[in-house]
């Protein structure tokens, strides 16, 4: 009886030890994973694709005092990522000559080859080093100047000049079945047409610019007035668009039969707009005004309402 006490004490003062350090584990390996997140910042870069978007990857840094930060920050982007799915918005030999704070000013001092970037690439490598060191709580805005600039004043780079909302640089890839006049004359063509969509991008301004300035031009030696879309609009499921007038007018002193011919081809390219719109979500029917005017009975398809496929169907 003495004996199995003494057993059941044992087991008792091992799984008593064995919780006592298992909990001191987990205490050290919850402050360690605070410690890290703390440290962990988003640089970021430019995504190695056709359309370069800005994007960013996570790195660990450890600087030596609170102090350190902005210059440890920098001076690792400048150094360039680390993923190969990236790739830097500068130059490789642009340097950091100087860095230093004033209030909530980061005064940044970079080297003459950051004034070599072309106006498009110097906004994405502006609005990179802003949201990186944007990281930094007490930062408002970047003052950054470049070494040997004739310019003598600096750019001043805040929020309200960068959308800085990650969900802006989200793109989707679709693919548009479109439709077009064939050359002969003899119905409608159809393709497949790939795009990256950013999501201030509607799918009906796509196809509508689609079609004018790629898919009609290329497939057709008819000659559309430029531009053919005036504007367009979206209420309901119904895709307003306002066409040019020039659109339905015939060339000069025409035959009847030269005439209904032109009608037929005009009637051909508003169904394949109809067409390519209703392969779209939410797109019900397409009302066509030309210079903001409605038109009647053109040729056998009525202009005045909103059309559908089925108005095409002989």
């Amino acid at each position: 009886m003495k004996e199995r006490k003494r057993l059941w004490l044992s087991l008792t003062f091992i799984l008593s030890l064995s919780l006592i350090v298992i909990t001191v584990i987990i205490y050290f390996t919850v402050a360690a994973n605070e410690k890290y997140r703390d440290q962990r910042y988003s640089l970021y870069y430019l995504s190695r694709t056709d359309i370069p978007q800005i994007t960013s990857e996570s790195r660990y840094l450890f600087p030596d005092s609170p102090d350190d930060l902005p210059k440890l920050l920098i001076t690792t982007w400048l150094n360039g990522p680390e993923e190969e799915r990236l790739i830097t918005p500068f130059p490789e030999d642009v340097r950091l000559m100087s860095i230093s704070i004033s209030d909530s000013s980061l005064v940044v001092v970079l080297s003459e080859q950051y004034n070599s970037l072309d106006p498009y690439m110097r906004n994405l490598a502006d609005c990179c080093l802003y949201r990186t060191v944007s990281a930094i709580p007490e930062i408002n805005e970047v003052i950054l100047r470049v070494s040997g600039s004739q310019q003598s004043i600096p750019t001043v780079l805040t929020a309200d000049r960068f959308i800085t909302d990650d969900h802006f640089f989200e793109t989707s890839r679709r693919e548009f079945t479109l439709y077009y006049p064939a050359a002969d004359q003899t119905g409608l063509q159809t393709l497949r047409y790939p795009f990256t969509i950013y999501p201030d991008q509607s799918p009906i301004e796509i196809v509508l610019d689609l079609l004018e300035h790629k898919i009609f031009p290329l497939h057709s030696n008819v000659r559309l007035p430029n531009p053919l879309v005036n504007n367009t609009a979206v209420d309901d499921g119904i895709v307003y668009i306002d066409l040019s007038a020039d659109f339905l007018i015939a060339p000069t002193n025409p035959d009847s039969e030269s005439y209904e011919d032109f009608v037929e081809n005009r009637i051909s390219y508003l169904q394949a707009i109809v067409l390519s719109l209703s392969t779209l979500d939410d797109v019900d029917s397409v009302m066509f005004t030309f210079d903001k005017t409605v038109m009647g009975q053109y040729g056998r398809i009525d202009l005045s309402q909103p059309l559908m496929i089925s108005h095409f169907q002989n």
